[in-house]
């Protein structure tokens, strides 16, 4: 990502950049992330079958984290045009709205598991911010793009958690659910693979 005071005037082509980079590298987290989410409990069973409790807690807090290793490329804008210190303001609030989440989680009785979706939660949040934040450096008021970015993905999530709830040894099934909503990504990111290691 590039520092946007050397595209004056090009706001909308830094837009498409990001959109584009972000697309094609949420494919590759997305798939890298559920591989980690079907393949811990065979892991665990096999090797530390002392902390098979904690599967469920690992894979609420990689679908927190999937949404926030999307935003990657909104981070680097902010970085790469001074902004980080944003990042960290962003911190503040987000620590708050976290208290507030882990509170009525425990005040519901969910314990580990209500802590987890809340950390999962505010991921989310602070993913939503860095874009917002990067759309203001940019001059960008859309974020629309963000929707477009985030909507298939949460799709998938809304298939996973009754899979994890009630069969979580059939959470293989969403991956062939993930190659057809991600094939044009990864075939996008393929492409630019195959001519970068053409040059």
């Amino acid at each position: 990502m590039c520092n946007v005071e050397n595209q004056k005037g090009k706001s909308e082509g830094l837009l498409d950049q990001l959109t584009s980079d972000s697309s094609s590298f949420s494919g590759v987290v997305i798939g890298i992330g559920l591989i980690g989410i079907i393949l811990i409990e065979p892991v665990i069973r096999v090797f530390l079958p002392q902390y098979l409790a904690s599967i469920v807690l690992y894979r609420i807090l990689m679908i927190g984290l999937i949404f926030e290793r999307i935003s990657y490329f909104a981070g680097t804008i902010l970085i790469s045009n001074r902004k980080q210190f944003q990042l960290i303001a962003l911190l503040l609030p987000l620590s708050a709205v976290a208290v507030l989440l882990n509170l009525v989680a425990l005040k519901l009785g969910w314990g580990l598991y209500g802590i987890a979706t809340a950390t999962s939660v505010v991921m989310l949040f602070y993913a939503m911010a860095k874009f917002g934040l990067a759309l203001r450096v940019m001059n960008a008021h859309s974020l629309g793009f963000v929707v477009t970015l985030y909507k298939k993905y949460i799709v998938l999530v809304v298939f996973m958690i009754p899979v994890l709830v009630l069969a979580p040894s059939h959470l293989y099934l969403i991956f062939p659910l993930f190659l057809l909503f991600y094939l044009k990504e990864n075939t996008r990111l393929f492409k630019k693979l195959k001519a970068g290691l053409a040059l």
